[in-house]
């Protein structure tokens, strides 16, 4: 029978279980909250030192104060009402609204860009424990919250679990072993790291091993390593290398645009933290990350990561040209219709709130909008009309369309200057890190893109990167 209540806390319904214990979503009689309730099964704690060592890493887990992680509320040992009067181990954790990245995964791998993304919350919340010297240990999809706005919730920190020998890893992802004290293991072998495995000593660097592995699931759609037996699996987690994740070319693109982004914020160095890296204007927060996207195609980095996954062999240089004539394809109607949706997304933002027309006014004001611009052309229709604009109105990310096209004009002329001053070397990198990524938001835009190029911005490079006219040489 389940149980109603343990010390002041009411049982509301049963929210998981797993080789641990229960999870439920309960009531704190005393602060008038509802939490997530662990409740520790009776045969995973009878021994003393595993309930001394459960309160005592549950108080250590206590200690984070994190957006990214689930707090710890409180934890400690009493009968629950149909638990026969035995004490019973629980922990009450926030409770988390959303689904788990195990749950996600169900329905397929996850776009790259909310990948990095998510990996990014991942590694700032595990970044914050392990600066308090505390390894979660046990990093896996079913230990991730996605919550229904897109933030990342770890949870079970400090959470020892038992240990399960034997069975088959596709049984359950439950199927965790403990290891906070000699002769334990903690973690879940499928995202374990091999000195885990090992049974050796483990920091935060144990934490990161798994984190890639979440990573390499979230992208494939599959862990890195999988077994019929937990034997099977523990070998080649210890032996082999997994095959790896293969990415398009816009999925590549996009890895450096997003890592552009962490570049901005790694680089910062102002005075007061509101200016600190991408806390820039809309219309600029994209520029540094579209610069860095060069990269991607240029041939010193190109080299090092575009070869065939089984032989090694680079990519031939006639697929790498082919590649960059595709992109100037068909950009004349590309360019016509984000033109196109830019003015709809501008004329939106730049009209006072009495000047908007209602909901049958909308095809109007977008008609004359695109009228006035010069690009009411019926064979090309804008690319995004107003009702795809609802998140911008919603989230404040005004000009949100206009802005990635402004930040491309920017983009072309830097990587113009950066060719004609050599491509990569130290001395551009240097340039780039001191008169722009450092400086964040504590000096106007345009300065920062002056100070690094030596002028003004000109249109002639975005128009022949797209294809569009033909470059002056010529």
């Amino acid at each position: 029978m389940e149980p109603r209540a343990i010390a002041h806390f009411d049982l509301i319904e049963r929210l998981g279980a797993g080789g641990m214990g229960v999870v439920y979503r309960a009531r704190d009689r005393v602060l008038g909250r509802d939490v997530a309730l662990k409740l520790v099964r009776p045969e995973q704690a009878a021994d003393a030192s595993v309930r001394q060592r459960f309160l005592r890493e549950a108080r250590a887990a206590a200690t984070l104060s994190h957006a990214g992680i689930a707090a710890v509320y409180e934890a400690g040992e009493a009968a629950a009402d149909e638990a026969g009067g035995s004490p019973t181990l629980y922990i009450a954790e926030e409770l988390i609204e959303g689904e788990t990245l195990a749950e996600r995964l169900r329905r397929g791998p996850l776009a790259i860009e909310d990948v990095l993304g998510l990996g990014a919350q991942m590694a700032d919340a595990l970044g914050a424990a392990h600066a308090r010297g505390i390894v979660h240990r046990d990093v896996k999809p079913s230990n991730l919250m996605l919550t229904p706005d897109g933030r990342l919730k770890v949870l079970d920190f400090g959470l020892a679990r038992p240990l399960l020998w034997g069975g088959e890893p596709g049984a359950s992802e439950a199927q965790t072993w403990s290891r906070s004290a000699p002769g334990l293991i903690v973690g879940t072998p499928a995202y374990m790291a091999p000195e885990q495995i090992a049974g050796a000593k483990v920091d935060g660097r144990a934490d990161v091993y798994s984190a890639g592995c979440v990573l390499y699931e979230l992208l494939s759609g599959r862990p890195p390593f999988a077994g019929a037996s937990t034997a099977e699996l523990l070998r080649r987690c210890l032996t082999e290398t997994p095959r790896p994740t293969l990415l398009t070319h816009d999925e590549v693109r996009t890895m450096f645009h997003e890592f552009g982004h962490a570049l901005h914020g790694m680089f910062s160095n102002v005075k007061y933290p509101r200016f600190a890296g991408t806390s820039v204007p809309r219309d600029f927060v994209e520029y540094p990350s579209q610069v860095n996207e060069m990269w991607a195609s240029w041939p010193e980095v190109l080299r090092n990561y575009a070869k065939h996954y089984q032989t090694g062999a680079p990519i031939p240089q006639e697929l790498l040209d082919k590649l960059s004539a595709a992109e100037k394809f068909n950009q004349g109607f590309a360019t016509t219709e984000l033109v196109a949706a830019n003015v709809i997304d501008q004329a939106w933002h730049q009209h006072a709130a009495g000047e908007l027309p209602g909901a049958d006014g909308v095809a109007a004001f977008e008609a004359k909008a695109l009228a006035a611009h010069g690009v009411d052309f019926g064979p090309v229709p804008p690319r995004y009309r107003s009702t795809y604009y609802s998140h911008i109105f919603a989230g404040g990310y005004s000009a949100g369309y206009y802005s990635y096209f402004w930040s491309e004009v920017l983009d072309a002329a830097s990587v113009e200057w950066m060719k004609a001053n050599g491509g990569l070397k130290r001395e551009n990198g240097d340039r780039f890190r001191a008169t722009l990524l450092s400086r964040g938001g504590s000096e106007e835009a345009m300065t920062l893109f002056r100070n690094f190029t030596g002028g003004e911005p000109k249109v002639q490079p975005f128009l022949e990167r797209r294809g569009l006219v033909a470059p002056l040489a010529q």
